[in-house]
Order: C-alpha cells, then sequence, then structure tokens
C-alpha cells in the first residue's frame, strides 16, 4: 500500500448498493466506459473508434441518448484525483464531458473521480466493459471478462479482448 492508495478502506464493493448509488434497473443492459486518466500520453495519437478518447465517450453518450433502452456508466479514473495534490489532474474527463452536454441523458450516469465506487465491482455488474486502451482492460480480462478494447492497444487483438476500431461496428 502506497501514501495514495487508490483502493482505500471506504471503497464501495457491494453490487447492490452500487446498484442504488447509481439508479441502475438490472432488466436493462448496462454499459460502462472506463477512461484512462486524462493526462495520459498513452492515449494519444492513436488509431480508436474516434481521433481520440474525449470524442469516444461524447458518441458513447450520444448513442446511450438515442438508445434508452441501454444504459451508460462512465467511471473516470480515480488516478485524476486520488493522488498526492502535484499529480492532481487540473481538469478532468468528467469536467469535459460535462462542458459538452447541457443536460445529460437520463440513462446516462457519470462517476466522478474520487468517488469509492469500486471498478471491479462495477465491471461484474455491466454487460459490457469498454476501455480505450488503459490497464483496465487487462485486469477485466483477468477477472474473467472479455473487455471491448476500441483504440490500438498493447494487449488487443490477443484474443481475451473484443477488438473495435470503427465507432460504426462498435455502436451496430
Amino acid at each position: 500500500s502506497s501514501e495514495f492508495d487508490l483502493w482505500d478502506k471506504n471503497r464501495i464493493d457491494d453490487d447492490k448498493q452500487i446498484v442504488s448509488m447509481l439508479g441502475l434497473n438490472l432488466k436493462q443492459k448496462i454499459y460502462v466506459c472506463y477512461p484512462n486518466v486524462y493526462w495520459d500520453s498513452v492515449h494519444f495519437g492513436i488509431k480508436g473508434v474516434t481521433s481520440n478518447i474525449t470524442d469516444w465517450l461524447i458518441e458513447m453518450i450520444r448513442y446511450a441518448k438515442g438508445n434508452d433502452d441501454i444504459q451508460l456508466v462512465i467511471r473516470c479514473h480515480p488516478g485524476e484525483l486520488k493522488v498526492p495534490k502535484f499529480m492532481k489532474s487540473k481538469f478532468t474527463m468528467l469536467d469535459t464531458l460535462c462542458e459538452a452536454f447541457d443536460v445529460m441523458p437520463a440513462n446516462v450516469r457519470l462517476i466522478e473521480p474520487e468517488s469509492n465506487i469500486s471498478s471491479y465491482s462495477l465491471a461484474r455488474i455491466a454487460d459490457v466493459n469498454m476501455v480505450w486502451n488503459g490497464t483496465m482492460g487487462l485486469e477485466i480480462a483477468l477477472r474473467g471478462t472479455k473487455p471491448v478494447v476500441v483504440a490500438d492497444s498493447y494487449f488487443s487483438n490477443k484474443g481475451f479482448t473484443l477488438d473495435f476500431m470503427e465507432l460504426e461496428d462498435l455502436i451496430d
């Protein structure tokens, strides 16, 4: 454990509690996106379903807006703010997404970086778990679920992920 452990003793692991906190309906499909930290250079300049990670999330929100039979959860990365002060993001993915939409669709849930909701528990609840190219994809796979990878990643196309490089293929 380090001085800035992203998973503290207040971590919320209980599936029922998470479902209740997020107001999720388990009778509808739940799609979860796990973006990299906003400033992570590993996601810049690579091919993906959109030109960048932010556009992917915006397109996913637009998709959810037009498909009220699904629920979209975007779990902003804890590493944006649950770190020492000198490493904290000045501008988060949550900030970007809230600026992009005057009103967030009713079937979209944004989880702030400071949230104690466990990403691993969220992945267990979800029907679809999506990553751009972050290590959460590997972590999901190691827990027995095939993640959807939407950008060129060092672990894509190895047989344990579902890989998409075109937005149209992803949302079909």
